[in-house]
């Protein structure tokens, strides 16, 4: 390219189905913005011989496109090469299998240049199926430098401000401050990303397009029994808490409020997963446990639940009197909605491969 790209598009790759990764690859190529600008498209592939299909096909091919193969170490590493290697001015962070809307840089971009900001923030959709479900987070557009601010919309309950979607970051920025994702965290990464992000004070541009729309995978991580996911959970917890050690006023609110819906996620994936092949005795046992550690015991004592659905009101609430059966109860009948989303989902997928092939 003839001067420094505008847009580095940063893709991290690992066992990606093809028919995903093209989808995704078509949605940057298709950007409004892209015949005013020069841009890049760069994929870090986490592993040779984890990913020869993709090595092998002909979709890493074109002038847009740069290539990196490391040795399997991860996401978190293939996303910290992208940061050092990144020819732009700009970086926008895209899963091997979600996509952008037509508009998302042009509008990024556009908020960052109008307010000189470190990054853009925008809206995102969630694509279940052959279904798109907008999530509507922010409302207007505005200007942000409130470290408190920014840390409430990372840590908020139930939605997905935590992660790097939809979000334009300043390359520049996040070099200067030394901003990586900790290899060391399975769960969470992003969001303990976002705090430490958060807490270098930026300047950020927020605008209410839903520029991204992340796909609902029904393989996920966090939809398949891990008997240390619990563990993995608060390692990311302690990693956030030290990150906040000098922010006392959001380790009284904000971070209690976190842990709560921590505990959420740990009942949903951990003690009452569906695919954990253990006894009713046993689950008892784990959800004993989880309610037992300090943190999150203490923090069921001092939030005040007010401000979430319903449904969380009263599976925290049961959780704070220690109440067994009907969080066993509630939380069984949402596994049950999302083992049936599970299954149309996967009747969907398997009905487009065959009118593929």
């Amino acid at each position: 390219m003839s001067q420094q790209p505008i847009i580095t598009f940063l893709i991290p790759v690992y066992h990606v189905n093809l028919n995903d990764f093209a989808v995704c690859l078509a949605s940057i190529r298709t950007q409004s913005i892209l015949n005013k600008i020069d841009y890049e498209i760069l994929i870090v592939v986490d592993g040779q011989q984890e990913n020869l299909d993709i090595l092998s096909s002909s979709l890493i091919q074109g002038q847009d496109l740069r290539l990196i193969v490391q040795q399997h170490a991860g996401e978190a590493v293939a996303r910290n090469r992208g940061i050092e290697e990144a020819h732009g001015r700009y970086l926008i962070f895209v899963d091997a299998d979600d996509c952008l809307d037509p508009n998302a840089a042009e509008r990024l971009v556009g908020a960052a240049q109008k307010h000189d900001a470190d990054a853009a923030f925008a809206n995102h959709s969630r694509i279940v199926g052959n279904t798109k479900i907008p999530i509507r987070y922010f409302t207007n557009q505005d200007y942000c430098n409130s470290k408190e601010v920014l840390l409430k919309h990372i840590l908020s309950v139930g939605t997905d401000q935590g992660t790097v979607w939809a979000k334009l970051f300043s390359v520049k920025y996040l070099r200067l401050h030394k901003l990586q994702f900790k290899k060391q965290l399975v769960n969470g990464v992003d969001q303990e990303f976002m705090v430490r992000f958060a807490l270098t004070r930026p300047s950020v541009a927020i605008i209410p397009d839903d520029v991204y729309l992340y796909k609902y995978n029904t393989n996920s991580v966090v939809r398949k029994y891990d008997p240390r996911y619990s563990g993995k959970v608060l390692n990311t917890v302690n990693e956030i808490e030290l990150d906040l050690k000098h922010e006392k006023a959001i380790v009284e609110s904000v971070y209690q409020l976190y842990l709560c819906d921590r505990i959420l996620l740990c009942l949903m994936n951990y003690v009452f997963n569906p695919a954990a092949n253990i006894s009713f005795s046993e689950r008892r046992e784990h959800y004993r446990e989880l309610l037992d550690n300090s943190k999150y015991s203490n923090a069921l004592r001092k939030v005040n639940f007010s401000e979430l659905d319903l449904p969380r009101r009263i599976v925290l609430q049961c959780c704070r009197m220690r109440w067994f059966a009907p969080v066993w109860l509630i939380t069984r009948l949402r596994q049950v909605e999302k083992r049936t989303l599970d299954r149309q989902v996967t009747k969907q997928t398997h009905n487009e491969e065959l009118w593929s092939v």
